[in-house]
Formats: C-alpha cells, sequence, structure tokens
C-alpha cells in the first residue's frame, strides 16, 4: 500500500485534480467510519459524477484493511458494496 504520507498522492487523480485530500480522509475514515467523511471520500474525491481515477485504485487497500478490521457488519458491507461499484465501473477511469 502506498504510505498515506507519501507525496505521490499529490501526483495522482481525483475529480478536482491532485488527489491530496484522499490520505486524509482515510485516516479520518480509520478513526471514525461516518456517513459525511464516507461520503466525501466516495462520491466527491474518489467515485465523483460515475468516474473513477487513479486515487481510487491507490485507496482500494485501505478501504478493504479497513472493512476487515472492522467488527460492525453494516460498516463491512457498506465498504464492500462501495468497492465493488468501483470495480464494476472501472473501465470508465480516468488518469
Amino acid at each position: 500500500m502506498l504510505d498515506l504520507s507519501s507525496p505521490i498522492w499529490q501526483q495522482l487523480h481525483g475529480p478536482f485534480g491532485s488527489a491530496e485530500a484522499v490520505p486524509g480522509l482515510l485516516q479520518q475514515s480509520q478513526k471514525d467510519y461516518t456517513a459525511e467523511i464516507k461520503d466525501e471520500l466516495y462520491w466527491e474525491h474518489l467515485y465523483h459524477q460515475d468516474t473513477i481515477y487513479s486515487s481510487t485504485y491507490t485507496a482500494l487497500p485501505y478501504l478493504s484493511e479497513l472493512a476487515r478490521q472492522s467488527n460492525d457488519p453494516e460498516v463491512k458491507l457498506d465498504i464492500y458494496v462501495t468497492c465493488g461499484i468501483f470495480v464494476a465501473n472501472q473501465q470508465t477511469a480516468s488518469c
């Protein structure tokens, strides 16, 4: 996994240019998986307007790990379904 402090995140693409906000949102979701944080992460940075980005692929291992470590079945389901949406739409990836 790409370290969350790596400067490479700034070189990855998201819907608004650089993916520099993604590591912070991933860290926040690891501490507190709230609707506000996950909605911003998923729908504003990783899968905005039905498009996935290089940052989406880079975030997937973190999301997978978060689901694996969670004891909450609702969190697991939410992450797995959301990641499934990302993977199912991978043909629209934008670099």
